[in-house]
């Protein structure tokens, strides 16, 4: 998943954003009406799954990776709050820039069934 610099910089309180256009990820069929509502309402799984896929980001403890967000008109963008240049990420650490797509790209991908498994056991 390739990552977007300062779109939706405007947006929040950070030096550089690192942005992921996550709108529309796979749902699967299983989940219910009734759960798939009260998560539009909530977005409680979703931001305790944006919270691991950060932390696994993060797991090195970058100092300028601050914090995220999901940004733009419906929340489509997951991003990435960042205390250094554009220009050092994209330059000075490509690799890590390469490690922070492929777990995002991971996360997106396991998303609906990661959010199917979490209802599973709730009822209508």
């Amino acid at each position: 998943m390739n990552a977007v610099f300062n779109r939706h910089a405007h947006d929040v309180r950070a030096q550089t954003t690192i942005e992921f256009n996550v709108k529309r990820p796979i749902i699967p069929d299983t989940v219910s009406e009734s759960c798939m509502r009260y998560e539009m309402g909530t977005a409680y799984f979703r931001d305790k799954y944006a919270q691991r896929c950060f932390n696994e980001i993060n797991k090195p403890k970058y100092k300028w990776l601050k914090d995220w967000t999901f940004t733009g008109r419906s929340d489509g963008w997951f991003t990435l709050c960042c205390e250094c240049d554009e220009q050092d990420i994209k330059y000075s650490r490509p690799r890590t820039l390469g490690r922070i797509e492929t777990i995002v790209e991971k996360y997106f991908k396991a998303y609906g069934e990661e959010l199917a498994k979490f209802y599973k056991n709730w009822g209508d």
